[in-house]
């Protein structure tokens, strides 16, 4: 960082572009405030955190704070193995974000996407079908009583 830019600023600007949040957990780390206000700031904008617990840092992994207990990370002894566990950690979670992104391009191609259209209207719309036979007529009937049966009684 250079002199004069504010930090804090810079950190929250890296915290909000950023694609995956990386928290090295050490002692000293989990007595510093502002390591618990930079979690902080990444879980309120629905970061993906990767907690790396220092094995100098005593404790289980369960007794984590900041929600960090809750969250797949990894455990290291050295720096050597922090480096290479995550870069495996950082491929595998590209591979399923690519994997994600491609279902979710497939879903958006498999089924488009209509609007919702509230009970109400779509009975509304029913009853002003032209030529609709008795039976039509009697379905449209039974969903609009039930659903004003419903409406009565808070049950949408």
């Amino acid at each position: 960082m250079l002199r004069g830019v504010e930090w804090g600023s810079r950190i929250k600007e890296a915290i909000q572009s950023c694609d995956l949040f990386i928290v090295i957990l050490t002692p000293a780390a989990i007595r510093i405030g502002s390591v618990k206000d930079e979690v902080m700031e990444a879980l309120d904008r629905d970061k993906i955190i990767l907690p790396c617990k220092s094995q100098t840092l005593l404790g289980r992994w369960e007794d984590l704070p900041w929600r960090l207990n809750e969250m797949d990370g990894l455990e290291f002894e050295e720096s050597d193995e922090l480096c290479r566990e995550l870069d495996r950690k950082i491929e595998l979670l590209k591979k399923n974000l690519q994997q994600k992104s491609i279902s979710k391009e497939i879903n958006i191609l498999k089924k488009p996407k209509k609007p919702k259209l509230p009970i109400s209207n779509f009975i509304e719309l029913l009853e002003n079908q032209e030529n609709l036979s008795n039976n039509e007529k009697k379905c449209i009937k039974l969903l609009n009583d039930k659903w004003e049966w419903r409406t009565k009684k808070n049950i949408t």
